[in-house]
């Protein structure tokens, strides 16, 4: 069978708009993108109407955004939309979807339009910022809100659309509403909620550590620390008032010293001044036991120091007694067993921090 230029031409124009169409954008590091048409850290590709994209990491888009297809922003990472027109408005089109899942944060510095038949569903512990107006054009959007709006321009919601969920909402400007609905316990002078960072838990000889950053509080008044051992039934074990302030980067540690050898999950819990709450996301902690021997101990000067894990060492530190750092390794190394050479150490006592995938442990070592 012949295919003639004209028809070769036409094949080739509609797999290239087949391709445009069905075209995924992932964020990559330096605000370059990786799609599915084959390009990878591409820094002058633009993400077209009709792709999906998917935000995985912080990342800055100097572009004019329209989504017909679907903008995902996943858990902790944070998109910088800015138009190039000072005049443009982000657009989730008739057919988009935006999606914030917890802690995510889009930052819009301009309008956006929010056209008819477009989903939007804002988790809890997300944060969608509007540096100007939100329009609401049509009633036929579909918008859940259990995270943060907070709108430094005005709310216009121009055909009875309904916002529903438990959300928080800050609307700066005035609010137009022709039926904007909204769960939010508090009314409309809704509070800017904390903004969580890293949540992290490792185990130490005194037991789960746990240790996390907020990125800004106001309103805010303590947290609750809970735990479970089904990952479903939760109990208070502890709390702390808050001590951050706007703007700001503010580090929190707590330790449960009543850990077993089993799985065990931990969450926290906020609590504003009005009395309201938020919950984050659930972490774990796989506590099985790890035995980990230092030998020989105490160990001559030029004897070689043994340790032996039974997981894979990541990383290890050697201090003396004064705290000053003797040796260091960081890193994936992997390694169960490792032989220490002791010839240039001084005689006295050190201290062994040995680090698992997930757990840390401390060994006295006397040297003589």
């Amino acid at each position: 069978m012949k295919i003639s230029k004209c028809s070769l031409y036409v094949l080739c124009c509609l797999f290239i708009q087949q391709s445009l169409l069905s075209a995924t954008y992932i964020s990559m590091p330096q605000n370059k993108w990786s799609n599915n048409g084959g390009q990878s850290n591409c820094g002058i590709c633009i993400p077209q109407p009709n792709d999906d994209i998917i935000i995985n990491q912080d990342f800055e888009l100097s572009a004019n955004l329209i989504v017909n297809g679907s903008l995902t922003i996943t858990e902790q990472a944070t998109l910088t939309v800015n138009p190039l027109q000072s005049d443009f408005q982000v657009i989730i089109g008739q057919s988009g979807k935006l999606n914030l899942h917890e802690g995510g944060h889009l930052a819009i510095q301009s309008d956006l339009l929010i056209q008819a038949g477009s989903i939007i569903e804002i988790d809890s512990g997300t944060i969608l910022q509007i540096a100007q107006n939100i329009i609401v054009e049509e009633m036929s959007t579909q918008f859940k809100l259990y995270g943060l709006l907070f709108v430094q321009g005005n709310l216009i919601n121009q055909h009875q659309s309904n916002i529903t969920g438990t959300g928080h909402y800050i609307v700066e400007g005035n609010i137009i509403n022709n039926g904007f609905l909204l769960g939010r316990q508090g009314g409309e002078d809704g509070i800017l909620p904390i903004k969580l960072g890293e949540f992290n838990i490792t185990r130490t000889n005194n037991g789960a550590r746990l240790s996390w950053h907020t990125l800004d509080e106001q309103n805010f008044d303590y947290f609750i620390v809970e735990k479970s051992i089904d990952g479903t039934n939760f109990y208070n074990i502890g709390e702390l008032k808050a001590k951050g302030a706007a703007n700001k980067v503010t580090s929190y540690e707590f330790t449960d010293p009543n850990i077993t050898n089993q799985k065990q999950y931990y969450r926290l819990q906020a609590i504003d001044l009005d009395g309201s709450r938020e919950f984050f996301e659930i972490k774990s902690l796989d506590a099985s036991y790890i035995k980990i021997n230092a030998y020989p101990n105490p160990c001559k000067i030029g004897d070689h120091l043994q340790i032996m894990s039974s997981q894979p060492i990541k990383s290890f530190q050697i201090c003396n007694e004064f705290g000053t750092i003797i040796t260091s390794i960081s890193g994936l190394i992997n390694e169960n067993n490792l032989s220490l050479q002791t010839t240039n150490t001084k005689s006295g006592i050190y201290f062994v921090t040995i680090r698992t995938e997930n757990q840390s442990f401390v060994e006295k070592i006397l040297m003589e």
